[in-house]
């Protein structure tokens, strides 16, 4: 019959416990860290520090900088809270948006292209230096509708690795012809969804372009001069070339 020290035994586990516990809650940290990104927006007019940052009506983070010096881009330094850090990843969108949920607009809206899966990307690193849209609108077409352009680039970019991991072989008539077969695949792929934009285009472009017009006799009639060349720029470079 085997006896225990029963002291012994106590404070061994109890020390066992405690490493279990100190590890524990290392490997928390760890893997829970929160994120610092800065966002370079054309103008930041509205944030304050403590805007919120928002991600699907939940409130991610928060601003706790906004550089306001002379430069053609401001950096807005934010902060992903440790729990929601998971959600931010490589391809993240970011606008300055009012119609935000979470408190006093306007804040950040965090948001993924519609034609993307997001964790198909690794997560974005903190001090990581992004983009922001300068655009609302840009911002919600994309996240509804979809980033055609940057599929169209992604589909490049996979053509150029697939004929680069095949190079070696290609002077074997069989795999001449299945390159040739996947290339027409993506090649397809991606006519369709330019074919799919097009038509959205062609059936919105002249509606939302009238609304725009409106709006900047509008804000010209109130005297916001700046607001209104923002939307005659926006009318000039992303839909006038297209409708």
């Amino acid at each position: 019959m085997i006896t225990r020290n029963k002291p012994l035994f106590v404070l061994i586990s109890v020390i066992l416990i405690i490493f279990a516990t100190a590890f524990g809650g290392v490997y928390l940290i760890h893997t829970y860290e929160s994120l610092r990104l800065t966002i370079n927006f054309s103008d930041a007019k509205g944030l304050y520090k403590n805007s919120p940052v928002e991600y699907e009506g939940i409130q991610i983070g928060s601003v706790i900088d906004i550089e306001t010096d002379l430069r053609s881009n401001i950096p807005v330094l934010i902060k992903i809270d440790s729990e929601h850090s998971e959600h931010v990843r490589k391809n993240a969108l970011f606008v300055i948006s009012s119609n935000i949920s979470t408190a006093t607009p306007p804040g950040i809206l965090m948001g993924y292209c519609r034609d993307v899966d997001p964790q198909a990307f690794p997560k974005l690193p903190s001090g990581s230096v992004v983009d922001g849209e300068d655009s609302e609108l840009v911002f919600m077409v994309k996240t509804r509708v979809g980033c055609f352009h940057q599929t169209t680039e992604s589909f490049s970019k996979a053509l150029e690795n697939l004929k680069r991991s095949v190079d070696g072989v290609l002077n074997s008539p069989k795999a001449q012809q299945l390159y040739q077969d996947i290339e027409n695949f993506f090649i397809e792929l991606n006519k369709k969804m330019q074919e799919r934009i097009e038509d959205f285009i062609e059936e919105k472009g002249p509606e939302i372009r009238k609304k725009i017009e409106e709006l900047i006799k509008e804000l010209e009639k109130m005297g916001h001069d700046e607001e209104a060349e923002k939307w005659k720029k926006f009318l000039k470079d992303e839909l006038q070339k297209e409708v």
